[in-house]
């Protein structure tokens, strides 16, 4: 495994950018599978998954206490070798997706009352398709998906009141998915939409 980064900084500190390349090659990478045939969960291993991607993300301060942020991340997984189902070289590896970006806005700013500040942030965050199993089985993956969150919170040094949101547009996807048989698999959905309070303390 290696990786190579870049973090820089512009215009007074008011734009950042940061860079990140890797490389890696896992052997003996594994996987919790279903086997129908014997009506049981266990590890499957694939004996060489290389993995390469890379993470950018750019944040801009245009003004006093409003930060725009956005990142994008790239992953390019490949199984190169598995000696007990070679026809699955070539396949990416479960679990993983190709790609990730987000974009988000935070404001803070002081409420001039002993030492209480506002913070309000919103994110949005799309995700690429996802495989789940070695094979890539057939309408057992997840296509890409979207999800908008959002937070507003009053604090100081010691106290937070917070409320928030989280998949408010009530975006249905798999958390997961287990493949059972070609035709046939266990999902777990995902949380719907979401909203909460929370007041936090710190010591």
């Amino acid at each position: 495994t290696w990786e190579i980064g870049l973090k820089s900084t512009w215009f007074e500190r008011r734009v950042s950018f940061n860079l990140a390349y890797f490389d890696t090659k896992s052997e003996n990478a594994q996987l919790l599978e279903f086997f129908p045939q014997a009506t049981l969960q266990a590890i499957s291993t694939a004996d060489e998954v290389e993995m390469s991607g890379f993470e950018a993300e750019v944040q801009w301060r245009p003004v006093d206490g409003l930060d725009l942020i956005a990142s994008y991340g790239y992953l390019d997984s490949e199984v190169t070798r598995f000696a007990s189902q070679p026809t699955f070289v070539g396949n990416r590896r479960p679990s993983t997706s190709p790609f990730t970006a987000m974009f988000a806005a935070q404001y803070a700013t002081a409420l001039g009352a002993a030492g209480w500040d506002f913070v309000a942030r919103a994110d949005y965050t799309r995700q690429g398709r996802t495989v789940w199993d070695w094979a890539d089985t057939p309408g057992a993956s997840r296509s890409p998906f979207d999800l908008v969150n959002a937070r507003v919170a009053v604090r100081n040094e010691s106290w937070e009141l917070a409320v928030w949101g989280k998949n408010l547009g009530d975006t249905e996807y798999n958390a997961e998915h287990i493949v059972l048989l070609p035709f046939a698999g266990a999902l777990y959905r995902a949380a719907p939409r979401q909203y909460g309070a929370e007041l936090s303390y710190r010591f």
